[in-house]
């Protein structure tokens, strides 16, 4: 019986410290896996942070002040700060530095341009800065005519993954170790300092090279034998490393074997009832775990309370890191999309599932649906006319690997229709099937609606053009006198009281110009410092823009005749002017006094005939003289339903 015990629990033993390393060995690559997803998550949120705000005005614009105050309120600090650079390797922003500091400049990196020529982002090596001896980046394109223009960058010191490793596990004696895709040590969590951009031993590249996750045995940097496990992110191409030193492993071992003849010898005395026991609080343990994984999957807070065991509680511990990181990292990548204007979209091709942002919700008219969305709810919303070219496009786009855009219109619930630019890119497994497709969307309506005023505008702007020319032509043909400078003095009157015009017409945006200040502008200079021989009655009335251009034409006439003939061309003249617009027409009345008695003309004069031109045409106004003797008394009616230019 006691040969059979002692068999038993030599097997038992061995058998247990066969499980002891299998589990250590388990245990270091879930602990290297969880490094890569923890690291993963933070260059995923930096490259989300560049995408948002490579979509900004700002950027289309090359207006890097601008960009600049956008940057510095997502991510300005001393280990993380974002750069724009040329390729010939001057910066343009860098929120590292207070704003007006000269920017550093340098030789520019072929490799990294090699890269963003592509179009896609990237994390760069291990490198020397500008500011500081090592640095890490992630990288993102801005295309022009094919090529990258420019590089928006994220640039943290290798320091900062200590705060992303903090949330892991490691264990006590555990060394951890970020590779570069060169081999070179990012960081270390012990004798950081002294090991950056050292290389890893030749045994360790060598497993690297060979597989993207493994465990083995070899040496660490500082010689001593070990156990090792690493995994290479297929994100960034980093690999990330555990040791455990062999001493800390033997003794380990060694208090396995004890704990474990203590623990079969308790199995052996305690019997059933205290698996029983044990059983029942590791499955409660185990549960509450779960729950809690069920929670921070579903993308709820984390409310996790220790077990009392040790195991279960780091787990528990570090699902509540995760999950507070997961939370901070949503906040920068939330305040990205509302500094850009975007929303972002991430859709699971074969389950027909869009994991989108909120904006993205709202700028489609879906605000209201809860989780993911699908295909034929974002469908639901596009205009009918936008419709068959939106899916012939977005049948293209999944075909090839390539980026593409498209812009659209949706109509929301409330009627309200808003234009979308969305750019997307696929990505295909390796047997070529379409898994996922990413991308961002933006509203774009303001800028449609910008562009469209600017053509209406410019037709306007043609319009007016065109019928201010005319009348030029006609001010100028219509003026004749055998004594040249004479001549010119006739035409530069006429086209300033033209400018006049204009200039009353510009202020109001050619909403119209007010009748009083027009009559007042084209007559008082006729006074010559004697504002009171000019009287002017009526009530406030604001002129379309070709009843302006033609009633400062024919005031000025009427002024030109008093100042050379009339009442202005003696002491004591007077000139009145009294208007009244009832029934859609206007009707103005002259009045010159205070002059000798005066005779009809014998011939119509070039001034009247300007004067019956100005009002006349398309204007489908008139002019009637009454020469008295007196002075002259004039009648100007002008219909206020027609809007059209005057032709002289």
């Amino acid at each position: 019986m006691a040969f059979l015990v002692a068999a038993a629990s030599g097997a038992f033993i061995w058998r247990l410290k066969v499980s002891e390393r299998r589990q250590t060995e388990a245990q270091l690559l879930d602990t290297t896996r969880a490094m890569s997803l923890a690291m993963d998550g933070e260059l995923r949120t930096f490259e989300s942070l560049l995408l948002a705000l490579r979509a900004s005005p700002a950027v289309a614009a090359d207006d890097w002040p601008a960009l600049d105050a956008q940057a510095r309120q997502v991510l300005a600090g001393p280990t993380a700060w974002i750069v724009v650079g040329d390729r010939s390797g001057r910066q343009l922003v860098n929120t590292r530095l207070p704003r007006g500091s000269s920017l550093p400049s340098g030789p520019p990196s072929p490799e990294m341009w090699s890269d963003l020529d592509s179009g896609r982002s990237r994390v760069c090596n291990l490198a020397q800065g500008y500011l500081d001896r090592q640095i890490v980046c992630v990288d993102v394109p801005i295309m022009r005519g094919g090529r990258a223009a420019y590089h928006l960058s994220v640039i943290f010191k290798p320091s900062r993954l200590a705060s992303v490793m903090t949330t892991q596990q490691l264990g006590p004696g555990r060394i951890a170790t970020v590779l570069d895709r060169t081999g070179r040590v990012i960081w270390r969590n012990a004798e950081a300092a002294r090991f950056a951009g050292q290389p890893a031993t030749a045994e360790a590249r060598r497993a690297i090279a060979d597989h993207a996750e493994a465990v083995a045995e070899g040496r660490t940097l500082d010689g001593r034998s070990a156990l090792m496990a690493f995994h290479r992110s297929p994100f960034s191409g980093w690999t990330f490393g555990v040791a455990v030193p062999r001493h800390s492993l033997d003794a380990v071992d060694d208090h396995g074997l004890v704990r474990g003849g203590l623990a079969f010898a308790g199995i052996l005395l305690a019997g059933l009832s205290a698996g029983l026991i044990g059983g029942r609080r590791i499955s409660r343990a185990v549960e509450r775990l779960n729950l809690e994984a069920d929670r921070l999957g579903s993308g709820a807070s984390t409310r996790f309370e220790p077990t009392g065991l040790s195991e279960i509680d780091e787990v528990g511990e570090a699902l509540a890191a995760a999950a507070e990181h997961r939370r901070a990292s949503q906040e920068r990548f939330d305040l990205a999309q509302e500094v850009g204007g975007i929303g972002a979209w991430d859709w699971d091709a074969a389950a027909d599932q869009g994991h989108v942002s909120d904006s993205y919700k709202r700028m489609h008219g879906l605000a209201d649906r809860i989780g993911p969305l699908r295909l034929r709810d974002v469908v639901s919303r596009i205009h009918p006319d936008d419709l068959p070219a939106y899916l012939d496009r977005l049948r293209t786009a999944t075909g090839h690997p390539d980026a593409s855009a498209n812009e659209y219109r949706v109509v929301h619930p409330d009627g309200e229709v808003r234009w979308i630019s969305a750019k997307g890119r696929p990505i295909f497994d390796s047997a070529g099937t379409l898994v996922r497709a990413v991308g961002i969307v933006r509203d774009i309506t303001a800028e449609r609606e910008a562009e469209a005023r600017l053509h209406l505008l410019m037709r306007e702007v043609d319009h007016r053009a065109n019928n201010l020319m005319t009348i030029v032509q006609g001010a100028v043909r219509l003026t004749r006198h055998p004594d040249a400078d004479i001549q010119r003095e006739i035409i530069l009157g006429r086209l300033h009281a033209l400018a006049r015009a204009h200039q009353l017409l510009s202020e109001s945006r050619w909403a119209g110009a007010d009748l009083r200040r027009l009559a007042r502008e084209e007559l008082t200079p006729f006074a010559l410092g004697e504002p009171d021989r000019v009287r002017l009655k009526g009530d406030a009335i604001r002129l379309p823009p070709a009843h302006a251009q033609g009633l400062a034409m024919a005031l000025h006439e009427l002024a030109t005749n008093a100042a050379k003939h009339g009442a202005l061309s003696v002491a004591g003249g007077v000139v009145s002017l009294e208007w009244d617009a009832t029934a859609g027409t206007l009707t103005l009345d002259w009045r010159e006094t205070g002059r000798p008695p005066v005779r009809t003309p014998a011939r119509r004069g070039f001034g009247t005939t300007v004067l019956q031109r100005a009002l006349g045409g398309a204007l489908g106004g008139s002019a009637v003289l009454d020469w008295r003797r007196e002075g002259l008394a004039c009648r100007l009616v002008l219909p206020l339903g027609r809007t059209e230019a005057s032709e002289i």
